[in-house]
């Protein structure tokens, strides 16, 4: 059986990530405000999917063998993708599978009689069913919500049309979008009232990324169409112990290090799987770490465990995740990286948290420096291991008298380092001891975690089940 060919992938990036912008306008219709989003306002020239026809009709991407026109192959009529028998529908029936799953999963059934009320105060709900905030047409200027709109269409049409697309580019314009769809509902049902157009257009386009990237991969020329039960996906889990790590400083600099430097490791791994390498989007981030939807082909089940590897093919994507680890981190920590079973739901990704501890312990080390050198001829002879990477030597020559028990390494860059980075601009949170403890002299690192195993796994999903309209 042929693998995985990632050549693929690279060669039709720019194409997958064209597709993917345009995905996020299939839901359009909602934004019009005589629909579920009622507003007395006036949209100009947007109201409606129909109205980016002028912008998407004979624009057109190649994916392998065939050219896609992005209106009329795909936005357009693409509900009625279950109908389509050509292989020119593919963008077709791959979003709408995605879709499809996504809107059951994200809204459930609710009933159709249980509208929010009053019609024309629309407002966005929080997890808990009360009030959030209301939708942004009755927030926002009628002018300015025109002209965000009118931002979206010129950065579109600028971007299908550019023959080298940015990082920025494609950030640039989700956030854009983001921010006009947060505000606006998907389902104007109760309880669904609580998704935003945003969430359901996200997560609807990161399952059809992730489809199309694995149908790229797996396929040379563009065959038949897959059909709705053969497509499933896995979740790509790029674990290691954030709080751990922050746990290691005691100096609030040195904890201010770790805590940004997972935070700069989760964006490049981010750049990495959603450009770089195209093959999903990110579904969820915590104190274990940042998980990715991906295609099933793109991970393997390793017999007798629940949770499988990325594919062996793929080991080029795998290698720059550990060297985005190995220069962030000083060569200091490294990652355990997983996928889930297949399946046709998220509900795995709780899986996968919930053994992030166990996980932590089989991080892959391949490429940390494990030469230890005990005597220097500039340094001295070793007096002992760093008391906060716990990993390097602490030579005669470190030892001052404010970090006596840390390496050079350690000292230049989460110590005195922080404290130049501090002084560039004091308005930032304190770096300083004396100003965070006690009379006696004491300070405590205080962690907070919501707890969202049972939401994760599934088991909580049963409180949406409940079929009573009577909610006094």
């Amino acid at each position: 059986m042929p693998g995985l060919n990632l050549k693929n992938l690279k060669d039709y990036r720019d194409e997958i990530l064209k597709i993917e912008i345009v995905s996020l306008l299939a839901l359009w219709d909602k934004m019009n405000p005589d629909k579920l989003n009622k507003a007395n306002i006036i949209l100009h020239g947007l109201k409606s999917l129909s109205d980016w026809e002028n912008v998407l009709k004979n624009k057109t991407v190649k994916i392998l063998t065939e050219n896609f026109d992005l209106w009329n192959d795909f936005l357009r009529s693409w509900r009625e993708w279950r109908s389509r028998r050509n292989k020119n529908y593919l963008l077709q029936v791959l979003y709408g599978i995605g879709e499809s799953l996504n809107s059951g999963i994200d809204k459930g059934s609710p009933s159709g009689d249980v509208k929010i009320k009053p019609e024309y105060e629309r407002w966005i709900a929080n997890p808990f069913g009360s009030f959030k905030k209301k939708i942004i047409y009755l927030q926002w200027d009628e002018t300015c919500i025109n002209n965000k709109f009118s931002e979206i269409k010129q950065s579109i049409d600028g971007l299908l049309g550019s023959g080298n697309i940015s990082w920025e580019d494609v950030t640039n314009i989700k956030e854009k979008i983001e921010k006009i769809f947060s505000g606006l509902l998907s389902d104007d049902r109760f309880p669904a009232n609580e998704i935003s157009l945003w969430d359901q257009v996200y997560m609807a386009t990161t399952m059809f990324k992730a489809s199309l990237a694995e149908y790229v991969l797996n396929n040379d020329i563009v065959q038949d169409l897959p059909k709705r039960n053969e497509i499933k996906w896995r979740i790509l889990g790029i674990q290691y112990d954030k709080l751990g790590l922050s746990e290691r400083g005691y100096k609030p600099a040195q904890i201010q290090w770790y805590r940004e430097t997972a935070k700069e490791i989760d964006e490049e791994v981010k750049k990495l799987m959603e450009y770089d390498y195209p093959i999903g989007n990110e579904i969820y981030r915590d104190e274990t770490g940042i998980y990715f939807l991906i295609g099933e082909k793109l991970g393997e089940d390793i017999p007798e465990d629940n949770i499988g590897q990325l594919n062996p093919d793929l080991s080029e994507i795998y290698e720059r995740i550990l060297c985005i680890f190995k220069h962030k981190s000083l060569d200091e920590f490294y990652p355990a990286i997983f996928v889930t079973k297949a399946s046709r739901g998220l509900v795995n990704l709780g899986y996968l948290v919930e053994k992030a501890r166990e996980n932590f312990l089989k991080a892959d080390w391949r490429k940390k420096n494990i030469e230890i050198c005990i005597e220097n001829s500039k340094t001295g002879k070793a007096v002992g291991i760093c008391q906060l990477c716990g990993q390097r030597m602490v030579f005669e020559s470190n030892r001052k008298d404010e970090s006596k028990y840390i390496c050079k390494e350690c000292d230049k860059n989460k110590t005195q380092g922080r404290i130049k980075k501090w002084v560039e601009d004091t308005s930032k949170e304190t770096i300083w001891m004396d100003e965070l403890k006690d009379e006696h002299g004491r300070v405590a690192l205080v962690t907070m975690k919501f707890e969202l195993k049972h939401w994760l796994n599934g088991d909580m999903l049963n409180s949406f089940l409940i079929n009573q309209t009577d909610y006094l």
